[in-house]
This record gives structure tokens, sequence and C-alpha cells, in this order.
């Protein structure tokens, strides 16, 4: 065979296989890969996404514990377990950080919600808790920091304003504390309980009206609201203010009439009925405030008004 039969022969060759490369192997080949890449995401990935779902059960349960038990130690089993089957569950540690603040432990709370939010940066709640907590630690620059932060993170967050303006109320920056539970109503209009603490405020700052305005706003909003007792008790307070006295009673008696035992609505038939001169209703209403009330100063300073309106 001459050299350029073998030439040509060879080059042949080449461009069959070449062919047979294109046509079959490389799309065997694809093939092939394509059932091990399935194969392996199956493997690997559906593993992770079943132990992100198991650990979201996990938190679920314990949350049910605390919620509805108050077991803190079956929760804490099943916040260990979702931490173990998935180390960035941020709810997870946020979780934790509550039962650790049911017991009073601060640092480890704070702990687990560094944790979660470094987990997750967008869980305004773990935001919430720390700002919380730096309120408790009487770090007002700090707990602003986090409240902004819960908010930016969930626009519709009303409790971390509500937080940051009941905080500031009682720290002494009222005007600091209207801006915010303005902020909580803004976020949402039937938040009863905003509208109730504003009104109270605007009472303590002596602006009856602003207070009478903002509680009739919440009731023609929520007429049904299970909180609208405090805003009766609220208006009959801005009534008493001025010495509408008439008006404040009425007031009081829906208030109790929607809740029979909260110890304010006593206290403000007790004052009402003192400044009308009824010392006799005002006595009764004292005593049964002392009853009721939960707060040990609270009883003891109403302890010696009495004392002193029986003398």
């Amino acid at each position: 065979m001459s050299t350029t039969s073998l030439v040509k022969s060879s080059e042949g060759s080449r461009n069959n296989f070449r062919v047979f490369l294109k046509r079959f192997l490389l799309p065997f080949l694809g093939f092939i890969l394509v059932v091990v890449f399935i194969n392996y995401w199956d493997v690997i990935f559906r593993k992770e996404y079943n132990n992100t779902e198991r650990a979201k059960v996990h938190v679920e349960n314990a949350k049910f514990f605390i919620q509805q038990y108050g077991d803190l130690t079956s929760a804490r089993k099943e916040l260990n377990m979702a931490i173990s089957a998935d180390s960035l569950n941020a709810s997870a540690y946020n979780t934790y950080a509550v039962i650790h603040l049911a017991e009073k432990d601060t640092a480890a709370a704070k702990r687990k919600l560094y944790s979660a939010v470094k987990a997750d940066s967008t869980l305004a709640m773990a935001w919430s808790n720390l700002a919380a907590i730096s309120f408790h630690d009487d770090s007002l620059e700090l707990a602003l920091h986090y409240t902004i932060k819960a908010i930016e993170y969930d626009p519709t967050n009303k409790l971390a304003a509500y937080n940051m303006a009941f905080q500031s109320e009682h720290r002494g920056f009222p005007d600091q504390a209207i801006e915010w539970y303005i902020k909580a109503i803004s976020m949402d209009s039937s938040f009863t309980d905003a509208y109730s603490a504003l009104g109270a405020l605007y009472n303590r700052m002596d602006r009856p009206i602003d207070a009478i305005l903002i509680l009739q706003k919440s009731l023609r909003i929520s007429p049904q609201s299970e909180q609208n007792y405090r805003l009766y008790k609220n208006l009959a307070e801005s009534h008493f203010y001025l010495r509408e006295y008439e008006k404040a009673l009425n007031y009081l008696k829906q208030s109790r009439n929607l809740q029979p035992d909260f110890p304010e609505t006593e206290k403000c038939f007790a004052r009402l009925y003192e400044a009308t001169g009824d010392i006799e209703q005002s006595i009764r209403h004292w005593e049964k405030y002392i009853q009721i009330e939960t707060d040990t100063a609270n009883i003891e300073e109403a302890r010696t008004h009495l004392l002193d309106i029986q003398e």
C-alpha cells in the first residue's frame, strides 16, 4: 500500500472517530453527567432540606411548650435538636433567648440573639429582643439602634415601636414616646394598646383633649376590641381632669362592665367619688382597689391614702 493511501486511511479513521465522538460518545457522557448530578443533588441537597424542615418542626414544638405549658425544659430539648439539625436556624436561637429571658439570664439571652442575627441578619424579632435587653441595661442609644433594625427588616413590627415608646415614656422621654406610639399606630391602625398608652400619656402630660381625641379614634376603629376597657378608663380620667365628672362616671361604668376587676378603674372610681365629696363611696372603691391591685408599692400608697380620708 502506498504512503498516500496510508495517510488517507489514517485521516479517515480520525474523521470517523470525531464523528463518533460528536454524535454518540459526547451525548452519552453528557447524559451520564446529568444522571450523576441529579443523584448528587438528591443526596446532598435533599438531606440539607430535610434538616432545615426538621429544625423548623423542633422550633415550633419548643414554642408550643413555652406558650401552652410554660415548659422550658421540654422547649430547651426541642431547640437543642433544632440547632443540631440546622446550626444556622436563627429562629431556634431567638426562641432559646426567650427562655433565657424568662430565667432572667440576660447574658445568655444576648449570646443566643447574637447567634440569631449572625445566622439571619433580617430576623426582626431578634433585633426587638436585643432592644428590650438594652432597655433593661439602660443603654437607650443601643436600644434605639436595635429597634430601628427591627423595623427596617419588618416595617410592620408594631411591637418594636410600641416597646420603644413604652420604655422612652418610663425613662422620662415623653416626646420621644409620643413619636413611637404614633409610629406603632401608623403600622396598625387597630392597635388598641398603643392608642390606650398614648391617651394615658397625654393625660399625665395634662393634655386631656388630645387624649380624648386619640382614644375616641380607637373606639371608632375597633369598637369590639377586648382592650376597650382600658380606653374607657383613660377617657374617664380625661374628663376627670376637665372636671366633667358625670362623663367620667359613665366611662368608668363602661370600663367596669367590660372588665370588672381592673384595678385602675377602681382607683379612678375612688378618686372621682372623693373629688365629688362622696367619701363613703370613695372608701368602698379604695378598699376594692387594694384587694385586686398586685403592685405592693401601689397597695401601700393606697392604704396610706385610705387612712387619711377615714380620719
